[in-house]
């Protein structure tokens, strides 16, 4: 029987195998591009993931009720051991009370597809209780394929603390200064909390997130670039941030933040300016953490969140010209419980002026030649009117109301100063000044005025403690000397001393002893010596009596 099967002739045959070898080969290109596609996709989710994972910011998904995710900032933020130990927990649990009607109606709007993206206030509660002020930001998301909430936190319950703590001490202190003084017009109300910024989540963020090199140029950086520089995100990335952003005199300060955060494994804060595209400058508050390789621990890229801190720099300045206006009242009032003492102390120099000048005339009226006296005279008469001169220099130094100015200066004249301005007071209460000054003390850099009143309030604390004191015992030593890296000053009294209740509270703000005190006198001072990076502290001394003591540090080239 004959083969019916139909037989390919060699042409046939070879199209067919090429036929066949050109579909293997793009069987073979399609499976390598799904590769690296895949592999792509993997890497971009992993970046994105750990973007999310190490930000400084809590980050916390969850449903209608129930925690899906949380990063480890969350994990920290409300006490956890690890992230996992949040999944799975009742968010209204770590809500507080009072909040949870409100984060309940917030959730259920953004699940029905509302998309709210206002900055709010919360309370939270920690695992372990204590309750949280946090700013916090929410808006819809997709998580394992369904609608879901996504929040950031940001703590700022030391700033509420802070700022609770000011409101009260400002309040307190409007009253009470009101009933002492004319002079002090009606301060600021308290602090204002300003309007937070923070939205921490990649494009949907108001505050700048940001990826670097270990040499800090711009990896990558938000959609909130345009709000904050007028740059284009494409237009930052490669930007080298020394070069072309921070303000000259801000780059030192930033390198040793970013020396810091290749160096040390935590989160580092540093604010400076940052040039803006026209060439105007913005105060940025940055937060900084570095990721690094698991195995060798070298720093792979740096993480930044940056927010304009602007209003908050005006804040802070308009309360430093608070503080300069109450230590200005607070010298004028020490000022006026001096008077007694000054008017003698002018009294001296113009009555010995008087006196000479009628010798002069008494000489002139004489028939011989006394122009030797008469010079004699005319020179006694300079030397008073100079001392006078000198006593009115220092009483307007002192009451001045002035910006403040730091001048480098020796110690040793300041103290001098002020146990002057106090010696006639002393003299009257029968108190022995004596100042035990260590010569060749290096200088300092301070605002003298300000100096003068830390010594000028110490000094009349131990005066006050002394009234009422046996004679032997009425001294007031004021001592100066060295440390290695400060000067210090102590003055020293031999009186009952502080009770031993009383000894942590005299630098309160409006804590006193006296009947008719405002309390503000210490306090004023450890501000004064703590804005010049001093301590000021006060001890009791075994043999009786208080010492008063603070440190100021060396110039920088001293």
């Amino acid at each position: 029987m004959a083969d019916r099967t139909p037989h390919l002739t060699p042409q046939e045959s070879e199209a067919l195998r090429r036929r066949v070898a050109e579909l293997e080969a793009r069987v073979a290109r399609d499976a390598e591009e799904r590769a690296r596609a895949e592999a792509a996709l993997r890497e971009s989710e992993a970046r994105y993931r750990a973007l999310v994972e190490h930000a400084p910011l809590a980050i916390v998904v969850n449903d209608e009720q129930t925690c899906l995710y949380a990063n480890r900032a969350a994990a920290q933020l409300f006490g956890a051991a690890r992230p996992e130990d949040l999944v799975g927990r009742n968010i209204f649990t770590m809500v507080a009370p009072e909040d949870r009607a409100s984060v309940r109606a917030r959730v259920n709007g953004l699940l029905a597809g509302q998309e709210v993206t206002t900055l709010v206030e919360r309370r939270l509660v920690r695992l372990d209780g204590e309750q949280l002020h946090v700013e916090a930001i929410s808006t819809g998301c997709n998580f394992g394929g369904r609608r879901c909430v996504q929040a950031i936190f940001r703590d700022i319950t030391p700033r509420k603390r802070v700022e609770e703590a000011l409101r009260r001490a400002h309040e307190e202190l409007e009253r009470r200064v009101a009933e002492r003084t004319a002079e002090l017009t009606a301060a600021n109300a308290a602090l204002r909390e300003s309007e937070a910024r923070y939205r921490l989540l990649a494009d949907h963020a108001t505050d700048v997130i940001s990826r670097h090199g270990p040499d800090g140029r711009i990896l990558y950086i938000s959609p909130a670039c345009r709000a904050v520089y007028g740059f284009e995100p494409e237009e930052m990335v490669g930007m080298d941030p020394y070069g072309q952003l921070f303000h000259p005199d801000d780059i030192a300060a930033v390198r040793t933040a970013h020396q810091a955060v290749l160096e040390r494994p935590k989160v580092v804060t540093v604010t400076a300016r940052h040039r803006r595209k026209g060439g105007s400058y913005v105060w940025l508050e940055t937060t900084t953490r570095a990721i690094r390789d698991p195995r060798t621990g070298a720093v792979r890229e740096i993480i930044a969140v940056s927010r304009d801190v602007s209003e908050r720099r005006q804040m802070e300045e308009s309360a430093r010209r608070r503080e300069a206006e109450l230590a200005h009242v607070a010298r004028v009032s020490t000022m006026g419980e001096m008077v007694t003492g000054l008017a003698h102390e002018l009294k001296q120099p113009l009555t010995a002026i008087v006196g000479y000048a009628a010798a002069c005339a008494n000489f002139l009226q004489q028939p011989e030649d006394c122009q030797e006296r008469l010079a004699e005279g005319m020179r006694a008469i300079a030397a008073q009117a100079e001392r006078a001169g000198e006593i009115i220099r220092r009483l307007r130094d002192f009451v001045r109301k002035s910006e403040e100015r730091r001048e480098r200066v020796a110690l040793n004249g300041l103290l001098a100063e002020a146990a002057d301005l106090l010696r006639h007071e002393a003299r009257q209460d029968g108190v022995r000044l004596e100042l035990e000054l260590a010569a060749d003390l290096p200088p300092v850099d301070c605002d003298p005025v300000q100096i003068v009143q830390v010594a000028v309030n110490l000094l009349r604390n131990a005066l006050e403690a002394l009234r009422g004191m046996p004679a032997g015992r009425r001294v007031v030593t004021v001592r100066s000397w060295r440390d290695a890296e400060s000067v210090e000053a102590a003055v020293a009294d031999r009186g009952p001393g502080i009770p031993p209740a009383d000894l942590s509270r005299v630098f309160d703000t409006f804590f006193t002893t006296k009947p008719d005190g405002l309390g503000v006198g210490l306090a004023i001072s450890r501000t004064i010596i703590e804005a010049h990076r001093g301590r000021l502290w006060a001890e009791n001394d075994p043999g009786g009596g208080a010492t008063f003591r603070f440190t100021l540090p060396l110039a920088a080239d001293a």
